[in-house]
Parts: C-alpha cells; structure tokens; sequence
C-alpha cells in the first residue's frame, strides 16, 4: 500500500513538472526540432491552460511519502534482513536502494555504513547524491558529503560535476566554475567537466570560454556527438557557420551503437534549418532527401523539406510533404499549417490558404502538449 501511495505522488509530480515546462517556451504548443518521435503521438492533448502550478502543489504531496526507518529499510533491502556490523552490507543495500530510486532510504543505509567506516570516500559521495535526489532535495546535506569527499581527497569527477550542479542550480555559476576548475586540476578523466563548465560558462554568457572547454572536451572524446551539436549552436550564434555546418555533419561519421539514432537526426535537421537560413535551400534539400530515406515519417523533416520547396517554388512538391506532415502528427501542425497556407497562396488556391490559416490559429489558441519521449 505504502509503494502504490509513493507511486500515485511520484507520478503526479512527475506529470505537473512536465504540463509545466510545457507552457514556458515562446513558440508554446509547437515543438523546437527534435527526435522525430511525434508519429507516436498523435492522440488529442489537453489544453495547458489548465496545467498545475509548481508552486501550488500541496505541500503534503511532498512530505508525507512514505520514509522508512532504518529497521524497515534494513528488513527491505539487507540480504538478512537484520542488523549487521558489516559496512559493506549496508552499502550493498544502499546501492539497492539508489537503483529503486528509494533516495531516502539509500541515505539511510549510507548513513549507517560511515557510522561503521566513516574513511570511505566514496560513501559521501553516494549519501550526497542520494540527498540530492530526493524529493525534499537536501543540498545543503548533498553539499556538505561532497565536499567531505573532495577534502578526504576524491579524484572521482562525478563528485565535482556534482557539486557544481548544485551550485549552478542556485544561481551561483562562479563557484560552479571554481569546483569544476578544482575538479580538472586533480581529476585524471577530466572530459565531463569540461562539458560541464562549457555548460556553466555559456549560460553565462562566455561563449569564448564555453568554445575553449567543448573544443577540450571533444579532443579527449572525438565520438562525442551531443558535445559536436552542443558546439555547433554555439558556432551558430558567434555567426561561424561552415564550423557550424561541419560539427553538424561530423555526428553522421559515428556510425557505431553508442551513437544515438536521434542525436543523428537531430543534427541533420539542424544542419538543414542552418543552410536554409543561408539561402541554401538545395543542400538543405540533399540533407533531408537523405534523412527522409530513414525516417520517412518525421513530420519535422517532411515539414523542413516542404519549406525548401517551397523556397524553391515547387510548390506542389511543397504542398504534398507539408500535407504528409500534417498527417503524422496533426496535433503539432501549427507551423505546418501556416506553410502550407502560404503555398496554396503561392499556387493560387486562396481558399485552401484561408482554412489553413483558420486551423492554425485554432491550434495556437488551444496548443497540445508535447509528447515525452
């Protein structure tokens, strides 16, 4: 009874986090080029007017799931189920617990393994995160483990990236960026934290520094194919667009399993909204045309490969990708809808143009929600 309650909150938040950061973007109700997956959505969504606020969620929720004591959660998670003097017993049930993503009683357990050892580093590190996990997000406790751990002397990077995580988290990026500069000096993998204080420098606004780490970052880790997209933006807004352009082809050169489906999409898309925005519409076409020959149900490339036509003035071509985009997912069609209004325009059929406006306005009166993926 007590998992099935923990269970019924958990989701509840989870879906209010969700509807919530559904209805902070500009363009709400459209989804930014993304992974393709819309087809599998398709269903009539709510309207996020109605979406929960954050701040009015019952405090209840959060505080009366369920907590075990360290008797239940030795009972639950020992291979005995009963006390032991054995530290390495409690970090295996703690290990279990963090699995489950029982944060609170993987604290517990943890605990009660410093108790026993309080020398092992990595204890600190794993009751840090297991604080920083929970639905109460103890970070002031979380800080306090990781920091134990980097003056026992830690050289496990996840504890810095951590650490500064938390730190950018409450708005404060320059000591982010002094833990992941601490982090770099002693740590000997030292790529996550490079791609860490890129992250921290940029969303402070230093983009030549955020550069200069993605560059490291990608020298130790070639086959890092979200850091060449990450790059590739940046690129973008310094108005460097051939390294642009090339970071985004370079996803495509790594071919092996690690290398995710959608990180290929994604890249290509952007590669093809890129040379559009620099009038090449017929490289733009070539990038789709290929992608398409993969995914020949994506609505954002039939949507993109509808607007090259349609700069290209092949406006029926135009028409019947931006129609097929509409049909695999209706309920994100508004740009779609708004394109194709402008080609039936084009192709002289005024009154398809005007239902096509209708519809989208329709759609930017009551957007969908996005599906997760």
């Amino acid at each position: 009874m007590k998992e099935s309650l923990k269970l019924y909150k958990l989701c509840f938040i989870f879906s209010a986090v969700f509807l919530a950061s559904c209805n902070g973007g500009e363009e709400t109700g459209e989804r930014a080029i993304g992974s393709g997956k819309s087809s599998q959505s398709t269903e009539s969504k709510k309207d996020v007017k109605n979406t929960p606020d954050l701040e009015r969620i019952p405090d209840s929720i959060l505080t009366d799931i369920p907590v075990l004591s360290l008797q239940e959660a030795e009972k639950k998670y020992m291979r005995f189920s009963k006390p032991s003097q054995d530290w390495k017993e409690y970090r295996k049930a703690a290990e279990t617990a963090m699995n489950r993503d029982d944060y609170e009683s993987c604290e517990t357990l943890m605990t009660r393994a410093i108790d026993l050892n309080p020398d092992v580093t990595e204890f600190y590190f794993y009751r840090g995160k297991a604080r920083n996990s929970s639905f109460t997000q103890r970070t002031d406790g979380a800080i306090e483990d990781f920091e134990k751990a980097i003056e026992m002397g830690t050289k496990d990077p996840g504890v810095y990236e951590s650490l500064a995580g938390i730190y950018d988290s409450r708005k404060q990026p320059d000591k982010a960026i002094e833990v992941l500069t601490m982090g770099i000096s002693v740590c000997g993998d030292t790529k996550k934290l490079y791609r860490a204080r890129a992250t921290v420098y940029l969303g402070r606004g230093d983009k030549e520094k955020a550069l200069s780490d993605y560059n490291k970052a990608l020298e130790m880790t070639p086959s890092f194919t979200r850091g060449y997209i990450m790059r590739a933006q940046l690129y973008e807004s310094l108005g460097r667009y051939e390294e642009a352009l090339q970071d985004y082809e370079n996803v495509s050169k790594f071919e092996h399993e690690e290398t995710k489906a959608d990180t290929k999409s994604v890249a290509k898309k952007l590669r093809a909204a890129l040379l559009s925005k620099l009038d090449r519409h017929q490289e733009a076409l070539e990038v789709l045309n290929k992608a398409l020959l993969e995914q020949n149900n994506d609505d954002e490339l039939l949507r993109l490969r509808g607007e090259q036509y349609m700069a290209l003035k092949q406006y029926d071509k135009a028409i019947a990708d931006l129609t097929r985009s509409i049909e695999v997912a209706p309920h994100y069609a508004r740009m779609t809808y708004e394109a194709r209004s402008k080609a039936y325009e084009a192709a002289g059929k005024p009154e398809l143009a005007a239902k096509d406006r209708e519809r989208a306005a329709q759609l930017k009166e009551v957007p969908a929600e996005k599906p997760v993926y």
